[in-house]
């Protein structure tokens, strides 16, 4: 389906910010009082709900655990870690409205910012006030070098696309897909990586179907997909909510084929949307780790059943227990290293010592590369899990090499 050509509100939301928004971070931040604060700004209702969950609260697992040791030391003075949360609902108004406040009013030290559309809405603010900070979106656009502070804390869907298409070509043959995603700069961000991993496997794009976000009925959507008869329906990165509504009514349809996508599901949701002989057609892309025993190290085994005792494991929502341990969250425990091995809380050593270091995260080695496909090492690096849904049960099928790609 063509979109109509439109001025995109983060573009907007951008020029308005680079021209009304000076300089905030002229105060000293929260770290004079002895408090190191993050703010996460995300989605923590609504359909990506489970993106905020998981990322606000596993990163307070870390944050907690650090607290019970006595903080951390820099420069001899004891400093422990307090986590603020807002939530933008996928509003990039709201974002930039977060942002200003966290570092005018809260001084805070670091921002976790979710959703590719309103985490390039605020990146002329966190980078005009040097305020590190991790993001979990998606795209080339939100890698430029010129946001110098700032880590994408998740893989590219550039892999997770990659990943899916080269499974289904290699080893059930399909070639074809439509692509169902959010008529926004996440949707069109999303759609670009899309097609690079559409060329690097050989799959052939037919068609890619947007939709206005909030969509319940995807049926309209969906019927144009399917008139493509394609032999996989590409989700992409949507969110969640999205994607289960997808998933469902692409089955109601009639659609034979397989289901992916990058965006990391709960098993047990999608159990209770769609009819369990339908289940063996979805391939799952985790852009973290799988909840899958065999793969889980000690550390993440440990974290799982801290998280599961504190906040139960509702199937309603994605709550760090299901799918992904260390992608949503390693943003925290990254960060606390950082802080300890620059012995500073200083912007720019943060930033270096980020850029060049690996992190140790719960049993597995963490680091950032990005030089020669976004001219910054602020790209996550890991490997992409496939999995598939065997008998009501997830297993690992293929392991994707972030090395595969240029």
């Amino acid at each position: 389906m063509k979109r109509f050509t439109i001025i995109s509100p983060v573009i907007v939301l951008l020029a308005l910010v680079v021209v009304c928004t000076p300089a905030l971070a002229q105060t000293p931040t929260s770290a004079a009082s002895g408090k190191i604060i993050s703010a996460y700004i995300g989605p923590l209702t609504g359909p990506a709900a489970s993106w905020g969950q998981s990322t606000s609260r596993g990163g307070k697992y870390f944050l907690d655990q650090a607290n019970a040791k006595g903080g951390v030391k820099v420069g001899g003075k004891t400093y422990t870690f307090e986590l603020i949360n807002y939530d933008h609902g996928l509003d990039p108004a709201k974002a930039v409205e977060y942002a200003k406040r966290a570092i005018a009013s809260d001084k805070v030290n670091l921002l976790v910012l979710q959703s590719t559309l309103c985490a390039l809405a605020t990146m002329p603010i966190v980078t005009e006030n040097k305020i590190v900070n991790f993001h979990m979106s998606m795209g080339r656009k939100i890698m430029s070098p010129n946001f110098r502070y700032s880590f994408r804390a998740c893989p590219t869907s550039l892999w997770g696309e990659a990943a899916a298409f080269g499974y289904l070509k290699n080893n059930l043959g399909l070639k074809t897909v439509v692509s169902v995603l959010a008529d926004d700069e996440s949707g069109w961000e999303a759609f670009g990586e899309m097609k690079e991993a559409a060329e690097i496997t050989g799959i052939n794009i037919l068609e890619n179907e947007y939709y206005i976000r909030g969509t319940k009925d995807f049926f309209p959507v969906l019927s144009r997909a399917l008139a493509k008869k394609p032999e996989i329906i590409s989700y992409g990165s949507s969110s969640p909510g999205d994607c289960y509504l997808i998933i469902k009514q692409a089955y109601e349809l009639g659609f034979k084929g397989m289901l992916t996508g990058s965006s990391p599901l709960d098993i047990a949701q999608l159990k209770k949307m769609v009819p369990e002989k339908t289940l063996d057609n979805i391939l799952l892309v985790t852009l973290g780790t799988p909840d899958v025993p065999e793969y889980l190290t000690p550390e993440e085994q440990e974290m799982k059943k801290a998280m599961i005792e504190k906040y139960g494991r509702d199937g309603k929502l994605w709550d760090i227990t299901m799918d992904s341990t260390w992608q949503e969250c390693c943003w925290a425990p990254i960060y606390i290293q950082a802080i300890q091995k620059a012995d500073s809380l200083d912007p720019e050593k943060l930033t270096k010592v980020i850029e060049t270091s690996t992190f140790p995260v719960l049993g597995r080695q963490i680091r950032f590369i990005g030089e020669k496909q976004f001219g910054i090492n602020h790209q996550l690096l890991c490997d992409v899990p496939v999995m598939r849904i065997v008998n009501g049960v997830p297993k690992v099928v293929g392991m994707y090499k972030a090395g595969d790609t240029k």
